[in-house]
């Protein structure tokens, strides 16, 4: 008995390592969407998209916003279960892309059937008003 529970062992890691592919959240007046592909040991790109339907005071009115995280260069990092995107360092025309800002960073809790995210200062560049990276992802299957 002992010898056939071994043998699972690595299969298991396999079926719970497997975070490739397209996650998504979404509500009835927001939908964002997660794209992982693995690069290599404990590097992965990623991209984010969405849109949230949210109240404009300047209009006065519901209005939907849109933002982004992608192109090249949009790398986490994984340790065990933890993952963390960290935007310092990025250069835009040759000047600091964030002009004395705080970076955005991203933290992935990732797990079999969900991953979770939190951000810090991730608007204004990556999203507009009411953009929400934070929250729980499920694969789309």
């Amino acid at each position: 008995m002992k010898i056939i529970i071994l043998s699972l062992i690595p299969f298991l890691s396999l079926s719970q390592d497997n975070i490739n592919g397209i996650w998504i959240k979404e509500g009835n007046r927001y939908k964002y969407i997660l794209k992982i592909n693995h690069l290599d040991s404990n590097s992965y790109e990623f991209e984010l998209e969405g849109w949230e339907k949210t109240y404009d005071n300047f209009i006065n009115d519901s209005t939907i916003f849109t933002g982004e995280i992608k192109g090249e260069g949009y790398i986490f990092y994984r340790e065990e279960e933890l993952g963390l995107f960290n935007d310092a360092g990025r250069l835009f025309d040759g000047e600091d892309f964030y002009y004395g800002e705080e970076p955005c960073k991203i933290f992935f809790m990732l797990k079999q059937n969900y991953i979770k995210l939190a951000s810090m200062d991730c608007v204004g560049w990556y999203g507009g008003y009411g953009i929400n990276w934070n929250g729980k992802y499920l694969k789309n299957d």
